[in-house]
Parts: structure tokens; C-alpha cells; sequence
């Protein structure tokens, strides 16, 4: 399992974390869910940032679009 993922499934809070399951009532699944994309979106736009075929703009508006799609606040 790659080691980021690992450190979010800690960061969320779940009680019980094995190499091939988690235990959860739920909660810390969703948090999981807001930090995996938050993490994605940071690596969008670390990687989009930097070419020149992006503009910023158009980067805001896929992370905007993302952020309401899964519902995340920030």
C-alpha cells in the first residue's frame, strides 16, 4: 500500500488500521475520503501550477468543480 495512503488512513482517525482492512462506524471513512482528495487536489495543482499549457484559471475552476462534486468545504 502506497505510504501516503497509509498516513491518511491514520490522519482520519480510524481505530483499527491492518496492512488489508480498517475498522470504521463510518466517520473516519468520510474524513479518509475529504483527505484523499485533498491530497489529490494539491498534487493537481503542484503538477498543473508549473506547466505552461495551465492556466491558472482553468486550474481554479477543475479544483472549484472537484471541491462541490465530493462536497468538501476545504
Amino acid at each position: 500500500m502506497n505510504e501516503r495512503i497509509k498516513e491518511l488512513i491514520l490522519k482520519a482517525g480510524f481505530p483499527k488500521f491492518d496492512k488489508m482492512y480498517v475498522v470504521s462506524d463510518g466517520e473516519e471513512l468520510e474524513k479518509f475520503a475529504e483527505l484523499l482528495l485533498a491530497d489529490f487536489i494539491d498534487a493537481l495543482h503542484e503538477s498543473c501550477f508549473h506547466s505552461s499549457e495551465t492556466t491558472e484559471n482553468s486550474l481554479n475552476i477543475i479544483i472549484d468543480g472537484a471541491k462541490k462534486h465530493f462536497g468538501v468545504k476545504e
